[in-house]
This record gives structure tokens, C-alpha cells and sequence, in this order.
């Protein structure tokens, strides 16, 4: 076997060694073929028999073999015949290399023996690098699409998730998915190619339109997509799946097919769910708690607090005259019991907004916005519709608690602000706003989502809050207007997301 070491640039755009056979009984022929062919850079091998040749292939591929005809024990033509009955080597091209009076039955036997073609003696070099170079870049393609093959089916055998191809219009169906959407679905990929069973029939029914529109978007937009939905197992459980994509997009412009994974995502999701189920026992448990000890500031102190100062309106107003220390001492006192008769009321609306409960959100609000003023000398502006359909009880308190804590924030950070606390219905949600042009609503908070808000708990909290019940918050700044927006959907809460599914 010999190698001829070449520089990259001798190497006539071949940039990987492939193997060619060099087959002759006469040295000086293969010395010849070698002076040729070393241009090429790849690795030349030389055998002198076709039993050499046939020792050789048994652990070696070769992109082409140059068999000489004229050989003596076994001729080129038995070589190629033993050549072709091997797995290995069954599709090894054979270019002959025979006598230029060869009859026409050699090149029949030839031909039916193997070869791909023959080179006749006396050959010009031009012409045999030409017809070699032609197989050297068919075995290159080939093996580059074995190797693309082979990682492919890496990426495929590695991924947790199965790997589609898909049709880029309705019903979606696919042509192709890896094995593991068994390990998601409980169905064979097989079902699914060979058409015994459609991809969408397992998607749950309550997502396919969710999951055609993005389908769909991807398609018009000839862009990526990501969404979770449903499916159906075939054991009968509902697993959670992430659907990610791309569209591409041909040459003629047009988008023909989807490629993708499916990814099972149930484990994250149960466990959302799970985290979802204990903040709403937390919350189910601070508002019980706030219930109470609202109540109770309520019905037990109100009264004690009415009783002692009608027992001291009464002295301001009795017939006995006070001396006057005695009767500054009364006022002292009447306005002390006033001013905590105030705070209690308000501490107890804070925990407990019986009015919200009573007479719904709107009421409830303007009930404390007229607290709030009195309390603080800033007034509240009011942007209202005229009326506004009972909403879930914990959507109202939950949107209770965002005007709370925004305007908690206005007395903290504000100066000289103008608030103004708006109610709009959009289609199937609420929005809330409460803006303010004093000043930041607080530090840290400039355009972010609250998962943004270092120390804003009481935000935190909120937003954590209304994602339980369908809802999002969002805190934006520009200048020194600051905006608070909360959303809720009308007609769900979080109990009520947990409603049966269709399928």
C-alpha cells in the first residue's frame, strides 16, 4: 500500500482521503497509474493479484477500484465477479482497464461481471483522472450523506423528544416522527407515518384550534413557533407537550413542510399545577385570616370605641362646667379617640374590604379612594364604566389588592401626585390601571414584569396572584408617569381553569 503525502493545494478540492484499488500483475503498470492519479491526494493502493485485491477489501471501502483485465491465476473478470457477491464491496464502481482490441462479447462479460466502465490501452492520463474524479466525488457525497445520516440519527437517538416533519397546511399531517413519540404518545411512530393513525386525533380538542393557528402563523410568517397543549395518551392519561418548529421555507419561495420536536413536558407542568394548588391554599388562607381579623377590629372594637366617645361627647356637652385643664383634657381625648376610630376603620377595611364583598369592585374602590383621600389629602381620580357584571370573588380582591398596594407606593415615592384608577373591558377581559404623575411608583421598577422587581413583594405577591387566576400585572415608567396594569379575564378564575377537558 502506498500514500502519496500531498500539500492541501495538490489535492484538487478533496479535502478527506478516500481509498482507490490499483489492480495489475505488472508494477510497472501501477507505477504509472500512481504517477497519474497522486494529484489527487487520496490513498493509493496497490495489489498485484485479485486475491491481494480480494484480502484487501474485506476491511477497507473504496471509492473506485482499476482493475486490470490481463491478469494471470484469476483475470479481472473473475476478480469482479467475486468482488460483486461481497456485501461489503457489492457496490464498489469497477473501471476496467483492457486492451483497445477488446471484442465485443469482453465488454458484454465485462459489464456483466461489474464494471461501470473501461479505459483502454493506450489510455491519455486527461482521461483517466476525468472518469476516476467523477467516482471520487460520488463516494465523497456519498459518505458526506452517511455521516450527515449518522448524525442525524445521534441528534435523533439523543433528544428527549421526537423529531416530525409535518405538511405546512391543515390537517397538519406528518411524514415523518422519530421512534420516541412513542415514549410521549404510547403510539408507535410507525402509526403515525404509515398513516393508521393522525397526529391530530391525539391532540386534546380543546387545543387543536390553538394549535392550527400557531401552525398557521408559522406558515404566513414562515417563522419559528413554540406552544404546549394536550395530548391523549393511549393509556388514557393527558400529557402535557412543548411543540417546537421552524417552517421552511423552498426555493420557490413557498412553505411546503414544518420541521420540529415535541418534547413531553407533563412532569414540569404536574408540578406547576402542584405550586399553583399550594398558593392558592396560601392565599385561601391569607384572606381567611384577613377576614378575621378584620371582623373582628370590626364588631368588637367599632363598638367599644362608639361607646367611649359618646361617653365623652356627652361630658363635652353635660351641664357641669369643666375648668379649663380639664376640659382641654377632653378634647385631647376626643380627638385621640377619633383619630384611632379612624385607623381601625381603615386598618379593617385594609384587611377585610367588607364593601368589596357586599356591593362588588366598583363600589368597594370608591368607598376607599374616599378613605384614602381623607387620610392622605391625595385625591383619586375615577375612569369607571357605569356598570360592570358581578366578577369571580377573587378576581375583585385580587384587583382590590393591586389598587391597595399601587397606592401605597404613590404615598411612599410620589411628589405632588395626580392619580387616576381606570376600568375598561376589552372582549373577554379587565384591564386596571392605575397611573400617577408625581413620580415612580417605586424604585427598581422601570418597564418590568414584576418577576423584574427587587423588594416589591407586595407586587411579587400580586402577580403571582393573578397568573393563579388567568391574569397577568405589569409595572411601567416613562418620566415621571408611572402606570400599573392588571388583567383578569371576566369569565374564569383559577378553580374554574381546572374544569373538565374536551377530547
Amino acid at each position: 500500500m502506498h500514500a502519496s503525502p500531498l500539500t492541501k493545494a495538490s489535492t484538487e478540492g478533496f479535502e478527506t482521503e478516500a481509498n482507490i484499488l490499483l489492480v495489475d500483475d505488472r508494477e510497472d503498470n501501477l507505477d504509472v497509474l500512481e504517477a497519474i492519479l497522486k494529484d489527487f491526494g487520496q490513498n493509493l493502493v496497490r495489489a498485484r493479484s485479485g486475491q491481494e485485491a480480494l484480502r484487501l477489501l474485506l476491511d477497507k471501502n473504496f471509492a473506485v477500484i482499476l482493475l486490470d483485465v490481463r491478469m494471470p491465476d484469476m483475470d479481472g473478470f473473475e476478480t469482479a465477479e467475486l468482488i460483486r457477491k461481497r456485501q461489503r464491496s457489492r457496490h464498489t464502481p469497477i473501471i476496467f482497464i483492457t486492451a483497445a482490441d477488446a471484442t465485443p462479447e469482453q465488454l458484454a462479460r465485462g459489464y456483466s461481471a461489474g464494471a461501470v466502465d473501461f479505459i483502454f490501452k493506450p489510455y491519455t492520463p486527461d482521461v483517466l483522472k476525468a472518469k476516476v474524479r467523477i467516482f471520487l466525488e460520488l463516494f465523497k457525497k456519498s459518505e458526506e450523506s452517511r455521516e450527515s445520516e449518522l448524525r442525524f440519527r445521534t441528534l435523533v437517538t439523543n433528544v428527549p423528544g421526537a423529531l416530525y416533519r409535518r405538511k405546512a397546511e391543515p390537517p397538519w399531517d406528518v411524514s415523518f416522527i422519530s421512534n420516541y413519540i412513542e415514549k410521549i404518545s404510547g403510539y408507535p411512530a410507525s402509526d403515525f407515518i404509515e398513516r393508521r393513525r393522525s397526529y391530530a386525533s391525539i391532540v386534546c380538542r380543546d387545543d387543536t384550534d390553538t394549535l392550527s393557528a400557531a401552525l398557521e402563523e408559522a406558515v404566513r410568517k414562515k417563522a419559528p413557533y413554540a406552544l404546549e397543549y394536550r395530548i391523549l395518551h393511549s393509556d388514557g392519561r393527558i400529557s402535557w407537550v412543548l411543540d417546537q418548529g421552524q417552517a421552511i421555507v423552498e426555493e420557490s419561495g413557498k412553505t411546503e413542510r414544518l420541521h420540529g420536536f415535541v418534547f413531553d413536558t407533563t412532569v414540569r407542568k404536574v408540578a406547576e399545577e402542584a405550586l399553583r394548588d399550594a398558593f392558592a391554599r396560601l392565599i385561601e388562607t391569607q384572606d381567611n385570616e384577613r377576614r378575621k381579623v378584620g371582623v373582628d377590629l370590626h364588631d368588637r372594637t367599632s363598638p367599644l370605641l362608639s361607646a367611649l366617645l359618646g361617653k365623652l361627647y356627652t361630658l363635652r356637652h353635660g351641664s357641669r362646667k369643666l375648668d379649663p385643664g380639664t376640659a382641654k383634657s377632653l378634647e385631647d381625648s376626643l380627638k385621640l379617640a377619633e383619630d384611632v376610630s379612624g385607623i381601625l376603620r381603615n386598618v379593617s377595611h385594609v384587611w377585610y374590604p367588607q364593601l368589596v364583598e357586599k356591593s362588588g369592585l366598583l363600589t368597594g374602590l370608591r368607598g376607599y379612594f374616599g378613605d384614602f383621600t381623607k387620610r392622605t389629602g391625595i385625591p383619586v381620580g375615577v375612569n369607571f364604566p357605569p356598570d360592570l357584571a358581578p366578577l369571580f370573588h377573587e378576581s375583585e380582591l385580587a384587583l382590590f389588592r393591586v389598587v391597595q398596594e399601587s397606592l401605597v407606593n404613590v404615598v411612599r415615592h410620589s411628589v405632588k401626585p395626580t392619580v387616576t384608577v381606570s376600568i375598561e373591558v376589552k372582549v373577554s377581559d379587565l384591564i386596571l390601571e392605575v397611573s400617577d404623575q408625581g413620580r415612580e411608583l417605586a424604585l427598581g421598577m422601570r418597564d418590568s414584569k414584576p418577576d423584574n422587581m427587587v423588594g416589591e413583594l407586595g407586587f411579587v405577591s400580586l402577580r403571582d396572584r393573578l397568573k393563579q387566576l388567568g391574569g397577568e400585572l405589569e409595572v411601567r415608567t416613562r418620566g415621571s408617569v408611572s402606570m400599573v396594569t392588571a388583567v383578569v379575564p371576566l369569565r374564569s378564575s383559577g378553580k374554574a381553569l381546572k374544569g373538565p377537558l374536551s377530547y
